[in-house]
């Protein structure tokens, strides 16, 4: 169980709140546009969080920064949050292994995804994607279902999922190299593009141009993807 208590302006008022559609939303636009589809610190939220293990044992407390994640689910009922720890905020890590099945004992920042996407049908089909393939040559995410209660209020199933990020990389294969992070479609799909429309030109049967390519991304975990 995760409680999260914050000032209810925070998250419910039309000028600043993270949980509304608010100043932010256009009529004509109304999946893409809202307060919850604003991003970056300015639209992170102080909050005091407490979480409790199966036993009911409180294992950790602590204020954070909340903001809301994802990417159209943000327009939905439940949305999914981001929780991070900063030193602004008393302590740097959450100092607690999470998941309970991999070796990270600390996090700087974790998720509570909603299960909205897949309502309707089953709300468990993206984390029993993961557990399926978690043994291929491929990045997934470990879970750690949770019911979550806003200033005390009922707010639903949610599950924790990490956030991949550079911390994330560092805590879990201890980088020593940069690594470069693409996110939000725009930057991805140009970056691919143009890798993609370099093997449309070009014969890969050729051992200078598969080559390139090998040096451009991993083959053998792209296979393990598709």
């Amino acid at each position: 169980i995760i409680s999260i208590v914050t000032d209810e302006l925070n998250v419910f008022s039309s000028d600043s709140g993270l949980y509304v559609p608010g100043i932010y939303f256009e009529e004509n636009n109304p999946n893409w546009t809202g307060n919850y589809f604003q991003k970056g610190l300015l639209w992170e939220r102080p909050v005091y969080i407490e979480y409790f293990d199966e036993d009911g044992l409180m294992q950790f407390s602590q204020d954070a920064g909340l903001r809301i994640h994802g990417g159209k689910t943000r327009s939905a009922a439940q949305k999914s949050l981001r929780l991070y720890a900063r030193k602004e905020y008393g302590k740097k890590h959450f100092n607690y292994p999470i998941m309970g099945n991999n070796h990270i004992n600390q996090y700087k920042r974790f998720i509570m995804q909603t299960t909205m996407g897949c309502w309707n049908q089953s709300i468990i089909t993206d984390v029993v994607s993961h557990s399926l393939v978690h043994d291929l040559n491929l990045e997934t995410q470990h879970f750690q279902p949770t019911i979550v209660f806003l200033n005390g209020e009922y707010w639903g199933v949610h599950t924790i999922r990490e956030y991949i990020d550079e911390y994330y990389i560092n805590d879990k294969y201890e980088a020593e190299e940069e690594v470069e992070i693409l996110e939000g479609y725009m930057n991805a799909f140009e970056v691919f593009n143009q890798l993609f429309n370099f093997i449309n030109t070009n014969n890969l049967n050729e051992l200078d141009a598969y080559e390139y390519i090998k040096g451009e991304i991993d083959v053998e975990n792209y296979i393990s993807y598709q």
